[in-house]
Parts: structure tokens; sequence; C-alpha cells
């Protein structure tokens, strides 16, 4: 009896697609951009741990913000989009205004795109970087496409590197510095997520610096 290996046709590597669209070397330099690793350190923060496994929307049922120098930890389902923070964040805060958005994410859809776009066009956001993953462009060329050029063209920075980095990062019109660190991103992924909620100025600064180096190279 032939050996089961035998029967195996052979595959033309030739007609593969890449998984990433950047050259192979590019695509394996999983810190593209960044000199060195960072690092961020505070004291003193005043904690909240909040179990969410059993709210229905964790964004909407939010009624207040941090108080400055406070970090809110959550666990929560992931039956809502960590999309819905941002309009959430506006209203709470007194001037229903961002001076600034940063976003690192996987990936988000064409909804959390429109909605950014009015949001930039009602001058309700003033700034925006957005940083998104190479896989997500590589499997949502139509998408990546079009944010890309409706954000470039207002202005703003859109751009997909090597990053598995959430972060939303929300300077308010009355002086709130809010940062969402957490597993989830932009769209919805039925999951269990985790998030921290932080209000402070540094900490914001801190991902600010790197969102917006590394949105800005090579554009």
């Amino acid at each position: 009896m032939k050996p089961i290996t035998d029967n195996l046709k052979s595959i033309d590597l030739t007609k593969l697609k890449p998984f990433y669209p950047e050259p192979a070397e590019a695509a394996r330099d999983v810190a593209i951009g960044l000199a060195t690793d960072l690092r961020h350190q505070r004291r003193d923060v005043k904690r909240k741990m909040i179990d969410a496994l059993h709210t229905a929307n964790l964004a909407a049922s939010l009624e207040s913000l941090p108080e400055p120098g406070e970090t809110w930890h959550i666990v929560c389902r992931g039956n809502w989009s960590a999309w819905q923070l941002i309009p959430r964040i506006i209203e709470l805060d007194p001037s229903r205004k961002l001076r600034y958005l940063g976003v690192a994410t996987l990936g988000y859809s064409r909804s959390n795109i429109d909605e950014l776009l009015g949001l930039l066009d009602a001058g309700t956001i003033e700034r925006c970087s957005l940083l998104y993953s190479a896989y997500f462009r590589a499997h949502e060329q139509s998408l990546t496409t079009y944010a890309g050029a409706a954000l470039n063209s207002r202005g703003h920075q859109c751009k997909s590197i090597r990053t598995h980095a959430k972060i939303i990062l929300a300077e308010t019109g009355s002086g709130q510095f809010i940062v969402s660190e957490s597993s989830a991103n932009l769209r919805s992924c039925r999951n269990v997520e985790q998030f921290t909620i932080t209000n402070d100025v540094d900490l914001l600064g801190f991902h600010r610096q790197w969102i917006d180096q590394l949105s800005k190279e090579n554009q």
C-alpha cells in the first residue's frame, strides 16, 4: 500500500497571496517606527474596579468620567463596540467637544468611520489620528482605502502599521484627558473585554506622542 503522502498535490508557491501587503522585510519588523520600547510610570493613583459583565452596554451606562488622576478598571461583555465610548465621552463633557482624538486599533467598521467623519465635519472633534493594523488593511482593502482617503483629505492622520494596540485618547474641550487602554477594537467582536479608563494629562501625552509619530510617518 502506497503512503498517503504519494497522493498529495504540490502547491505553486508563486500563486500564494501575501499575508501582509508590505514588502517582506517591513512586514517582519514588529516594532516598525519605534526606536525603542516606551514606558510611562504613574504613582498615587485613585482606582475603581467595575464588574460590568451583566451590563448590557457599558458606554451607555457610564454616568460620569473619571476624576483627574483616577483610573477605572473594567471587565465587560463585548456586546457593544469600543467606538461607543467616544460619543459617550463627548456627551458627558460639559463642552460637548474633543480637541483631540487619538485611536490605535486592530480594525474598525464602516459605521465607525462614517460617524467619526460626521463628528469631524460638525467640528465636534477638532483633530484626529487613527492607527490600525496592516493585517486589517490586507483583508479590508476597500474599507481602509475609503477611511484613509476621507480622513487624509480632511487634514487628519490615518495609517496602517504592524500594531495590535487598542487605545482611545480623548482631550475634551473642558480640559479632561481621558485614556482608554483595552483589549477591544473599535468594532464589536462579542468577547469578554477588559478596559482601563483614566483621566490623566501625562498618560494621554505619553500615548499621543507615539500615536501621532507613527500615524504621520511616510504619509
